[in-house]
């Protein structure tokens, strides 16, 4: 694998990375931030590494921050930044969905570039989005619902009393004992259960099927799954240092 630094601007967060001495450093910020000081945190995360780099590439969702933010790194780095588009991912055919962000779509890219079989993958994070592909390399869809943060957000933001959580793990247990227990425990079986669902429906009719997990937001309900998965925290960044490998 080359030296290369990847980013990824997501609607929520913009998160970069790059390989040192083997190991996957890797680095986010809130998007709410500006595209200058995005740079800047870029730029001080691989100080004393910028000449090891053969190439920069970017993945973008966000397209009014896209040219911009390019733009400052070609400036800092002194090199091409190549942005990777839907038409780079080869291994798979995305032509039956409209409109796939190049988010999903290197994650699905990634996985089945790897295994070359039927897979389900699970990106929770603030939209948990949920991405098939099938043994012969075909996208055959998906679907997005809010993520854990996202729905303790939407109670806290559209009712009068009800507090602002961060998602925790949920015991095993329906049952909360306090408003913040039983929003927790509410939204962690919700989301569970739909995930247990899906993957059981999946599996009848791709078989074998793999099931990958990647976000931050698998931690809160990883207890209530009840299907082998596997665990990919920085997918999206490794599909960026790998998207072109044959």
């Amino acid at each position: 694998m080359m030296n290369r630094l990847v980013i990824s601007i997501g609607n929520t967060h913009t998160r970069w990375g790059f390989m040192h001495n083997g190991i996957l450093k890797q680095f986010k910020i809130a998007n709410v931030e500006t595209v200058e000081t995005v740079n800047q945190a870029i730029t001080d995360s691989t100080t004393n590494l910028s000449a090891q780099f053969d190439s920069i590439k970017v993945a973008s969702v966000v397209p009014s921050r896209t040219d911009h933010q390019i733009n400052l790194l070609e400036g800092t780095y002194l090199s091409t930044v190549d942005q990777v588009r839907l038409s780079d991912l080869q291994k798979v055919d995305f032509t039956v969905y409209d409109g796939l962000g190049i988010d999903r779509a290197l994650i699905v890219h990634e996985v089945f570039r790897t295994t070359e079989s039927a897979a389900i993958i699970i990106d929770f994070g603030t939209a948990m989005t949920v991405n098939v592909v099938d043994k012969t390399g075909v996208f055959v869809g998906g679907t997005i619902v809010p993520g854990h943060q996202a729905m303790l957000n939407a109670m806290h933001v559209s009712t009068a009393a009800l507090p602002e959580l961060l998602p925790e793990c949920t015991p095993h247990d329906w049952l909360g004992d306090s408003t913040p227990s039983a929003m927790q425990s509410g939204t962690a079986y919700m989301i569970a259960s739909y995930v247990n669902s899906l993957i059981k429906t999946m599996a009848t009719r791709f078989v074998p099927l793999n099931v990958v997990a990647t976000g931050g937001g698998y931690k809160s309900i990883q207890s209530l799954v009840t299907s082998d998965i596997e665990v990919i925290d920085d997918l999206i960044l490794r599909s960026l240092l790998n998207y072109d490998a044959a």
